[in-house]
């Protein structure tokens, strides 16, 4: 079996075809999604050693119990949630894993005391779950419950870095934790999802019509991302000479703070698979089949966000999910919960005023 991060180019002599090959990796780059493209300065910033140390968490993480009492974290799980920010000061913190199909899943929920609901979250590509901190620390302290958990093939998670069979297997997972946690986490439930974790939500939400979110809130959905057509093209061709290609870092968010953590954060994805793009591109299919469904929806894009095409995804959404309303934030790039201070908080405003008024 390959290594998860290899980057496999068939050598090819002669000019014709190095330009030739050249062009394709070039028309692939520049029509990438975004959401799998993170904020980054293109100058750079050194990188630094991690404060944590990944093996061994994953050696101390215990299977995900929320019928048990929070047992006291290991020193090396501690560290993790130093290193991000995690330290949100609830009741109850629980972090484990839970297997589903070939998968081994970390996830996390946070219980603070007399909790008014539960929000469940889906990140991004090439993203974790420590990614949305923000928004995590945020709900907290507004008394909801915060379930969340690392993609396959992100973060803690297994699976092969930034790869994906087929979108149905993101879906899975997603079920198996909800079938997890329901029993254990207070109503209502509430559904937020940033960039490709929209995609996962339109599709879980497909699948299972009666899933019981009282709201949903979709950050800088996914459905197209920029230059599609472009890079489908390219897709098509270069699978044939690359698994993967090289992370690029683009500009998607005003956050100076959080551009410069991206590029040393050691749980980010660095490469871009061929078989993630594939997938995404066959479920993109699918989904303009999906029957229009009555879900109460926020979306909040930003008007500045080069990564989706929003002026596609938000009306396409609307045939979809038919109780969706849009907010637009004219300054907004990409990465809307890992913006700028201002605008950041505009985004939780907007966010919680709408789940609230379905709430108690």
């Amino acid at each position: 079996m390959k290594p998860a991060l290899d980057f496999i180019l068939v050598r090819k002599s002669g000019l014709k075809s190095r330009i030739t090959m050249a062009m394709l990796l070039w028309s692939l780059a520049v029509g990438l999604p975004g959401c799998m493209a993170q904020t980054g300065n293109p100058s750079g910033t050194a990188a630094v050693s991690p404060t944590f140390d990944g093996p061994q968490v994953l050696k101390d993480m215990l299977p995900l119990d929320l019928s048990a009492a929070p047992r006291p974290f290991p020193v090396s799980i501690q560290r993790y949630f130093d290193y991000y920010g995690l330290g949100f000061g609830a009741e109850r913190h629980f972090f484990g894993y839970f297997t589903s199909h070939k998968f081994r899943i970390s996830a996390q929920v946070w219980l603070p005391r007399d909790p008014r609901g539960t929000m469940f979250l889906l990140h991004g590509y090439l993203d974790h779950a420590a990614t949305l901190r923000h928004l995590i620390g945020a709900a907290i302290a507004r008394r909801y419950a915060v379930a969340v958990f690392d993609l396959p093939g992100h973060g803690l998670s297994s699976g092969e870095r930034g790869a994906i069979d087929v979108f149905d297997d993101y879906v899975r997972v997603f079920g198996d934790f909800m079938a997890l946690c329901a029993p254990h986490l207070p109503h209502p439930f509430h559904l937020v999802g940033h960039s490709t974790g929209c995609a996962i939500a339109l599709a879980y939400l497909h699948r299972t019509p009666a899933a019981g979110f009282d709201r949903a809130v979709f950050l800088s959905p996914l459905v197209h991302h920029a230059h599609w057509r472009l890079a489908k093209f390219g897709i098509f061709m270069a699978q044939w000479f690359v698994d993967a290609i090289d992370r690029s870092y683009r500009r998607n968010s005003s956050d100076a703070h959080f551009v410069a953590f991206v590029r040393q954060d050691p749980l980010q994805g660095k490469r871009v698979t061929i078989k993630f793009l594939k997938a995404l591109y066959a479920w993109e299919q699918r989904a303009r089949q999906y029957a229009p469904m009555p879900q109460s929806l926020l979306m909040i894009q930003g008007a500045e966000d080069e990564i989706v095409d929003w002026q596609y995804n938000l009306p396409f959404l609307k045939t979809k999910l038919t109780g969706a309303s849009v907010k637009l934030v004219e300054t907004a790039r990409h990465q809307l919960a890992n913006e700028s201070s201002e605008i950041r908080k505009e985004v939780l405003m907007r966010t919680f005023e709408f789940l609230s008024s379905g709430g108690r």
